[in-house]
């Protein structure tokens, strides 16, 4: 994971690349990387800053409530006609199988 810089570096550095230095130019000069001046120079140039980023939540726009974060699918999904059947149908035949039908997979390896 990269370092996050200063605004104040960012803001300096891509002022240089918009002036008509070249990225790799101006990352040695800064010291930063080039992917760093090749990806903050065109985010100034649509809005106006070169400010990092909020952080996104990966999920979303999703709120979560103490009482929500207390469910897991399993109980959740037991909700659910449909998803409830399932289970009680595979229970229902496992006395059905016949020792040969049974595949065992070793995982130790």
């Amino acid at each position: 994971m990269g370092r996050h810089y200063s605004n104040d570096l960012r803001e300096r550095m891509t002022a240089a690349v918009l002036s008509g230095r070249l990225c790799r130019e101006v990352a040695t000069l800064f010291s930063v990387s080039v992917a760093s001046a090749v990806k903050w120079s065109p985010r100034l140039r649509q809005t106006g800053s070169a400010a990092l980023l909020p952080a996104r939540s990966p999920f979303g726009a999703w709120s979560v409530t103490p009482g929500s974060a207390s469910k897991n699918a399993f109980a959740t999904g037991q909700d659910r006609p449909d998803m409830a059947r399932k289970p009680r149908f595979w229970k229902k035949c496992q006395g059905r199988r016949a020792p040969e039908q049974l595949v065992f997979i070793d995982e130790t390896r």
